[in-house]
């Protein structure tokens, strides 16, 4: 019992093939393991519309009774809106809020003014103790490593978009490996998400 917070990123994934359009559609080889490893085998599924998708919600954070990172979600993305409902979270919001820690680790002063603690029930301590300063220093760290993911994989993807365009819209993984020997693999997530429950 307790603010419990949680920090998810999502990814859309389509169920067929993106060239399928016509039946029969066959569904890709990830939607088939992941419908069949969690006993979905018989689930009413859309499998007759050719653009079905489905979204996966990846773990990136949790906070437990972390009242001062909730209190910056609420008046920050949440619009001073505290009702454990999901919120998309946007990258400048993310970096906006690793800015807003970075001055806040400085001094109890600057930690009060810039993220100060909140009150709820079982919302944890409102002292500014090395918990709190822990709290910020673990969540200034994963912001950062995420936003650097992020921002690559972003770039990343706009560089394969344009080559794709200029080259007829294929290129062979051979090609692209070559052409861009640097360039990440990873791909960017579609959202971000923060939802709390208490």
């Amino acid at each position: 019992m307790g603010l419990d917070m949680y920090f998810y990123g999502t990814k859309n994934f389509s169920v067929f093939p993106r060239d399928a359009v016509k039946p029969p559609l066959e569904k890709t080889f990830e939607f088939t393991s992941l419908i069949n490893n969690h006993g979905l085998e018989n689930a009413p599924i859309d499998y007759e519309t050719a653009w079905s998708s489905y979204d996966i919600k990846f773990p990136l954070m949790y906070w437990r009774k972390s009242n001062q990172i909730h209190q910056w979600f609420v008046e920050n993305v949440q619009g001073g809106t505290d009702n454990c409902d999901e919120y998309s979270v946007s990258l400048d919001q993310l970096k906006l809020l690793s800015k807003t820690i970075e001055p806040a680790l400085v001094s109890t002063a600057a930690a009060s003014e810039l993220l100060p603690t909140s009150e709820g029930f079982f919302f944890g301590s409102q002292e500014y103790d090395q918990y709190y300063f822990d709290d910020l220093k673990e969540t200034k760290e994963k912001i950062d490593t995420l936003v650097t993911y992020q921002t690559a994989a972003l770039n990343a993807q706009k560089c394969r978009w344009l080559n794709l365009k200029n080259h007829s819209g294929y290129m062979s993984t051979e090609e692209f490996n070559e052409k861009f020997p640097s360039l990440t693999k990873d791909v960017p997530f579609d959202d971000f998400i923060y939802y709390s429950s208490w």
